[in-house]
């Protein structure tokens, strides 16, 4: 029965230990919650939801209750229930139920509403990209804490072995087979680590300090290192591929077509525009009070208006070639974007393939130099050298390793790729 107690009390704590680590998807999940920038862009997103309803009802009637009474001077000529009996009145009470309704304003009230509807769809993108972003810079915070966390780890492992070799050094001393003066060189040495693991630990809190930011709360969990890169390299041209349909060059496309959808607006001013209203009338006096209705139909058609409309007209082309431009620009730079981020994706494969290489080369170094220094073929200087040296490639290769990972994160938010 004991047996089964520990056992049970083991698999509780490992389970309690996965549910406080701190996973990179967690991470960022919590920072969706708390962004405020994220917040402003569903606010801006609000916004042109509101603007497309302002343009439909542009399109739509109109129907209101009007009333109103006028008070004038009266003027006494003797006559009652008449026509001018009616403009004399000294008040003058109305009600009615108005209705009007654009039948045709040149087009203008569909550009209006395909503007709007763009500026929507541009704003949801925009929203897209930025939560894209945000996850880079989630992650960037996450994967610099986990390489300062282990550059931790390697320099207190090198501590230990400083101190292994100074107990080893007075023990020599004590037998006479070294002299006083090596270990300096050793308690230079540690006292050189241990500023570095100083130096360290406050870069990686920091790095804690800045994913608490972005979660809104303290980062003090163990985090999980679940980034994956692929074994093998891909081509670039497959990263490229799926470029023109990442959200912020969607959102471009969508300028283009607010642009084009304003050129057309504009030119529908020269068109002319026709209005129906109607009226029905609840409370009148005077000889309108047994009409009960009337419709009027309006027609506005434009013949000079000083050159305002050709202007207006000019300046929607300008901003058409504008946008057309700024799309052909963003496209260009987005493939030199993804295509830099891949170069530094394979370099850095290939620098963690070498210094992992080269540090499995170190440490072996390292542990000949120790065993050549027992045999009295090396001094102490030379054997601090070599642990110098191997802590240098395990660092390097751990900053290499991690940096990997950045890149390769990099890279799929620059192709766009939904996260």
């Amino acid at each position: 029965m004991k047996r089964w107690a520990w056992l049970l009390i083991f698999f509780a704590a490992t389970a309690k230990a996965e549910e406080a680590s701190l996973t990179l998807e967690q991470c960022f999940q919590e920072t969706l919650e708390q962004s405020e920038s994220l917040a402003i862009q569903d606010e801006s997103i609000r916004i042109a939801q509101a603007q497309y309803q302002q343009a439909l009802g542009s399109v739509l009637p109109h129907l209101a209750l009007q009333a109103s009474n006028r008070f004038q001077d009266t003027v006494n000529d003797g006559s009652n229930g008449t026509v001018s009996s009616t403009f004399t009145r000294s008040s003058t009470p109305e009600a009615a139920i108005t209705v009007t309704q654009p039948l045709f304003q040149g087009l203008r009230e569909f550009q209006s509403l395909k503007i709007a509807h763009a500026e929507e769809k541009r704003t949801s993108l925009e929203k897209d990209r930025a939560t894209q972003l945000l996850y880079l810079d989630v992650a960037q915070a996450y994967i610099t804490t986990l390489k300062l966390e282990k550059d931790l780890e390697i320099l207190n492992e090198i501590q230990q072995t400083l101190h292994q070799r100074l107990q080893e050094l007075q023990e020599r001393i004590r037998l006479g087979k070294s002299r006083e003066s090596e270990i300096l060189s050793i308690r230079s040495e540690l006292a050189r680590t241990k500023g570095e693991i100083e130096k360290t630990r406050g870069l990686a809190q920091s790095a804690r300090d800045l994913l608490s930011f972005f979660r809104g709360k303290e980062t003090d969990e163990p985090l999980v290192d679940e980034i994956t890169t692929p074994a093998e390299i891909p081509s670039a041209e497959s990263f490229l591929a799926p470029l023109p349909f990442r959200s912020d060059l969607q959102a471009i496309e969508q300028e283009v077509e607010i642009a084009q959808g304003r050129l057309l607006y504009e030119k529908g001013a020269r068109w002319p525009t026709v209005d129906l209203g109607g009226n029905y009338y609840l409370y009148r006096v005077g000889f309108w009070e047994d009409i009960d209705w009337d419709v009027t139909l309006s027609l506005n058609l434009p013949l000079y208006y000083g050159g305002e409309i050709k202007g207006r007209i000019r300046e929607a082309q300008a901003t058409l070639r504008q946008a057309e431009l700024a799309r052909r620009e963003a496209l260009r730079r987005g493939d030199l974007e993804v295509r830099q981020v891949y170069n530094n994706w394979t370099a850095s494969e290939a620098l963690k393939k070498s210094l992992e290489e080269s540090e499995s080369y170190a440490a072996s170094d390292y542990q000949s130099h120790v065993k050549e220094y027992r045999d009295g073929w090396v001094n102490n200087l030379d054997v601090l050298q070599a642990l110098r040296d191997w802590q240098e490639r395990q660092r390097e290769w751990n900053g290499a390793f991690f940096q990997t990972k950045l890149d390769y994160l990099q890279l799929k938010v620059a192709t766009g790729e939904v996260l």
